[in-house]
């Protein structure tokens, strides 16, 4: 009997698995240099560098998705309509206020023909009395005739009784109208005492640059930008000592020149605010704003002095002067914003090409490039006082 093979047997290697061996690389190659020799031919006279080989740049990552930010749910309350107990109020931004743009005035044309004049001319208040005193009278007796024509011809005792219940009734609403009336009567009387009538005129035009400042019956002294018209009387004295007695004689009589001629073009409809719009005039108070404005070329100083002058020279209040009125007093603001008043027209002319032409004509160039200079040098010293 033949005997079995035996089982195969498996060998196990206990371990770690030993790497293949590297694999020799080959020598870089180098360069091989030629230079030339003899007889034009090139010769091998050095070996370069070794090349090397580049990494390649590493590609950009994309960006990375945008964070979302989720959306707030909606309240219960604003899906239902009720509202909550307490709502946040979204702050409300206010827009900045700003200041009220003042259009200023075209530089006047001296010796332009007087335009015709196309507004209405506003009733003075005598006239406005006399006309509403014949609308009365007329309206009564339009009234009776219509009522007696009614009634056969003729009135009774009774009727006319009746009527006067009606007539009362319309004296009421009257009333109000013939209040007003009067008030603007009494003060075109007090405005025509210190405009002196129409012998000075060169003072009334003066007046009118700062005349939106004077308190009156809409304007009271309560607002902080109101003058007094207690002003006048120290004013006119102190306009008289900077120009001096015979310039102002002579831009009075310019002025009632200028008067004058506007009468002459427009007969019964000639008022002063023709006057106050005319070119002639208006240059003419550019030329006495120009002597003024020398006059405070020393600001600090001047203004101390116009208000000393302002102040001394208030007339003493009477029966018909308000407590307000009566304790009134010139201060440095009030000087301050006086004297912008004063000097718009000149500030206006000197700020456009025109009216720096206007003045260049009249008082040459020299006189101008000074002028802009001294009221801006007169603008910083009003902020600082």
């Amino acid at each position: 009997m033949s005997k079995p093979p035996s089982p195969p047997t498996e060998n196990i290697f206990v371990g770690k698995a030993a790497k293949p061996a590297a694999k020799p690389q080959p020598a870089a190659k180098r360069a091989e240099i030629f230079m030339p020799g003899q007889d034009k031919n090139y010769t091998l006279s050095a070996k370069g560098g070794v090349t090397t080989q580049q990494k390649p740049e590493p590609r950009p990552r994309p960006a990375p998705p945008p964070v979302t930010k989720p959306v707030a749910k909606k309240a219960a309350s604003s899906i239902i309509g009720v509202k909550p107990d307490v709502q946040k109020k979204a702050q409300e931004t206010k827009p900045i206020a700003k200041a009220p743009v003042v259009a200023k005035k075209s530089p006047p044309m001296p010796g332009r023909k007087i335009p015709d004049k196309t507004k209405k001319r506003v009733p003075s208040p005598e006239e406005q009395t006399q006309q509403l005193a014949d609308s009365v009278v007329s309206n009564f007796t339009n009234r009776l005739t219509a009522e007696a024509n009614a009634k056969g011809g003729s009135l009774t005792v009774q009727d006319i009784q009746a009527l006067n219940k009606e007539f009362e009734q319309q004296a009421k609403d009257l009333k109000g109208v013939l209040d007003k009336s009067f008030e603007e009567y009494v003060s075109a009387r007090e405005r025509a005492s210190w405009s002196q009538s129409r012998k000075y005129p060169f003072d009334r035009m003066i007046v009118k640059t700062f005349s939106n400042m004077l308190e009156d019956d809409s304007r009271k002294l309560r607002r902080q930008d109101s003058v007094s018209r207690r002003i006048l009387p120290g004013f006119f004295m102190a306009l008289s000592m900077i120009l001096g007695p015979d310039k102002m004689e002579a831009y009075q009589g310019k002025c009632r020149a200028v008067v004058k001629l506007v009468k002459r073009a427009y007969g019964d409809k000639f008022e002063w605010e023709d006057i106050y719009e005319s070119d002639d005039a208006r240059a003419i108070v550019i030329d006495a704003l120009i002597d003024i404005a020398h006059s405070f070329d020393n600001i600090d100083k001047r203004a101390e002095w116009f208000i000393d002058m302002i102040n001394a020279h208030l007339p003493p209040p009477d029966d018909k002067t308000t407590q307000t009125e009566a304790e009134w007093q010139f201060t440095t603001d009030g000087f301050k914003q006086f004297f912008k008043a004063m000097m718009s027209d000149l500030t206006d002319a000197l700020d456009s090409e025109g009216g720096r032409l206007l003045i260049t004509r009249r008082h040459g160039v020299e006189e101008t490039i000074e002028l802009v200079e001294m009221m801006k040098s007169i603008s910083v010293g009003l902020r600082v006082l």
